[in-house]
């Protein structure tokens, strides 16, 4: 996949004005998976219906069935299937409850939740959110609960648009900003998401928290909600609609540069006169194939040279092709890696030329905190392709480079080679470090390195060549080469983006799913390097951060058996031997990571059967965890490193 993707490729259907049968939701799930969109927003109801079964309100439920055009809905089961079988083709699901507009069917089912006409031919009515309809909250507090256990996603839309101030309160803003917040606080564990009118509206003067997700869908106000400092789905109507979009629209809409904008949306918002064998017209396939192809571009390629220009006027300068480059040392580097701008750095200039690549990483160290190094080729610097342009690790200059293995000498770690390095600046420091040379190959550990590694790994990493140990670790170096270690480290892969199962690594990768809340990103201070602690009595590994166990599962049918992959075990239902995810075990062997997860081979029939087989399970030592800049994270285990990935290591304790 390729690594300038947006994060959120995203698709909005409106069953509220038109019912699509479940077939017809499962064939574009498979559109949506052949064109490369990862997101499915559904816009389950509207003013005409409420075609989902919601016991809590199974009035309103019937009340649609009677009176709208829709006359059924979307049981339970009929969720489970279609957010299941997304989930196997790496596709997000996740609701929108429109409140407190387009609420005309809530009038029809009692009159007194609503303020204005109800009526299903000409929507005019909204909730009636003023503080003393209590039904109306306790109403809305049910719904909310109910939908986000059918759908468990990490989003929950709220819609919040085209609302008129018609409560005839004195301050009607007032109410509809403090019923906003409200509406936040039924959600806590999740990103919650708007479309724009709060903030765009004239008449409107809302304040909401930065967290806030806002769908932009009205012409030109995807720059006003950045400058905000809220994350964006860009769903600009005049180029997003269907029924407005077409290729050419979509190819020319020139996207802010800016790491706040999370992707694109593309909105179909129904009318009774639509099809779902539209699915497959023209003017619907074209506005997918043309949006499967918008690649983002990074904010610094509009003003990086200008933000570096305080920084590096100190240090020598290389000159590539024309262009100023500085040999950026550590401090200016992190910085740079700290305000996100690592992947301009690597990828600004990708071409066939290693003259004309101004960056390019080797492969970095084992610490996320430690440095990452540059490798010098033919007077510029190397062109190694790396797709994991979003990572954060901490950045220091050239180097040589040295094999690293584990003891044990039939097994290697997921690193088969780094580079290992000392500036010029750092050479003070040089003599603090312990390195031993021998057949021509050195390590060196600078302070630097020496302080992250101590916080990271009490462990010595030896070959048959090559033993480096830094001054912090030299004391317990007898003890590690003697006894088992206490806090052995092992290592995981940082990558660019979360992958999804059309991208099939050789050891039968197929596949990742969401592991934490996007404001609890583990790839990020203070969540990295993150802590799992393993339960010796059931093998169980957790996350100390957050207290969450993992658990592996598989998609569909498994074959030569292909590494499952990982989430946390709150994400998913009913971990176990007859479902699709099994609690994952772990162990520490020869100071690595190895874990099994259960061989559990799963069938689609319109519902799931999982069943596992003892003593076909499959061991693996890697974790590796993607991240992209909106924060969102996923996980899976692999039998052998990936290539192209960037490594950092996990601290891992025994208890």
């Amino acid at each position: 996949m390729a690594s300038n993707l947006y994060p959120h490729r995203g698709f909005m259907l409106d069953t509220g004005r038109k019912f699509f049968p479940v077939k017809a939701i499962l064939h574009l799930l498979t559109l949506l998976h052949q064109y490369n969109f990862n997101v499915f927003h559904w816009h389950i109801y509207d003013a005409e219906s409420f075609p989902l079964l919601w016991p809590g309100g199974e009035g309103l439920t019937n009340a649609s069935v009677k009176y709208s055009q829709t006359h059924t809905f979307y049981t339970p089961t009929d969720i489970q299937n279609i957010v299941s079988y997304a989930e196997n083709l790496g596709i997000m699901v996740y609701p929108e409850t429109d409140m407190p507009g387009h609420s005309d069917i809530w009038g029809i089912w009692k009159k007194n939740l609503v303020v204005g006409k109800a009526s299903l031919t000409k929507p005019d009515a909204q909730l009636d959110i003023r503080p003393n309809n209590k039904a109306v909250y306790d109403n809305i507090t049910s719904l909310v609960s109910t939908v986000d256990g059918y759908f468990g996603s990490p989003y929950h839309h709220f819609g919040g648009d085209e609302v008129a101030y018609m409560w005839n309160t004195k301050d009607d803003n007032k109410l509809f900003n403090t019923f906003l917040n409200w509406l936040k606080t039924l959600t806590p564990k999740k990103s919650v998401i708007l479309w724009d009118d709060p903030l765009t509206d004239s008449e409107k003067s809302i304040t909401l928290a930065k967290d806030w997700i806002i769908q932009t869908w009205h012409k030109g106000t995807t720059q006003k909600i950045l400058k905000k400092g809220h994350r964006v789905i860009v769903s600009e109507s005049d180029t997003f609609y269907i029924g407005n979009a077409d290729a050419d629209k979509i190819s020319k809409f020139v996207f802010p540069k800016d790491s706040k904008v999370m992707g694109f949306e593309i909105a179909w918002f129904t009318s009774q006169d639509d099809s779902p064998s539209d699915l497959d017209q023209d003017w619907i396939l074209d506005p997918l194939k043309a949006a499967s192809k918008i690649r983002r571009k990074h904010e610094l390629e509009q003003f990086g040279a200008k933000r570096w220009a305080p920084e590096v006027s100190q240090f020598p300068v290389i000159i590539i092709d024309g262009a100023l480059i500085n040999r950026i040392a550590n401090a200016v580097i992190r910085k740079l890696v700290q305000s996100s701008d690592y992947g301009f750095i690597v990828g600004r200039r990708r071409t066939d030329s290693p003259q004309q690549q101004i960056f390019s990483p080797k492969q970095p160290s084992t610490s996320l905190r430690a440095t990452l190094h540059w490798q010098t080729q033919q007077s510029s610097f190397g062109y190694i392709k790396n797709h994991a342009h979003y990572c954060r690790p901490t950045l220091t200059p050239i180097a040589t480079e040295t094999t690293i293995a584990t003891s044990d000498s039939s097994k290697t770690t997921a690193i088969d080679s780094i580079t290992t390095t000392t500036s010029e600046a750092e050479s003070k420091t040089k003599a603090e470090s312990s390195t031993t040379t021998q057949t021509g190959t050195t390590t060196a550990t600078s302070e630097l390195e020496s302080t992250t590694a101590s916080s990271v790994s009490s462990q010595p990493t030896t070959t048959g060549d090559v033993t480096t140990t830094s001054e912090a670790e030299s004391t317990t170096k007898a003890d590690t080469t003697t006894t088992a270690v206490a806090a052995p480290t092992f290592t995981t892969l940082a990558g660019s983006a979360p992958l999804t199962g059309d991208i099939l690594q050789a050891d039968g990768y197929q596949g990742s799913y969401p592991l934490f809340n996007p404001s609890a990103n583990p790839l990020d201070p203070p969540y990295s390097p993150r802590t799992w602690v393993i339960e010796p009595s059931t093998g169980h590994i957790k996350d100390t951060a957050s207290g969450h166990y993992l658990c592996a599962y598989y998609l569909f049918v498994q074959q030569n058996g292909g590494a499952a992959s990982i989430s946390t075990c709150e994400d998913v239902r009913n971990p176990g031997p007859n479902s699709m995810y099994g609690y994952l075990s772990c162990q520490i062997v020869n100071g690595q990571l190895s874990c099994t997860a259960p061989k559990t081979v799963c069938t689609y029939d319109g519902d799931y059967t999982c069943v596992t087989s003892p003593g076909q399970e499959n061991a693996y030592n890697q974790i590796v965890a993607m991240n992209s800049e909106t924060s969102d994270a996923s996980i899976a285990i692999y039998k052998t490193t990936p290539n192209n990935w960037t490594p950092m290591v996990l601290n891992v304790q025994e208890v």
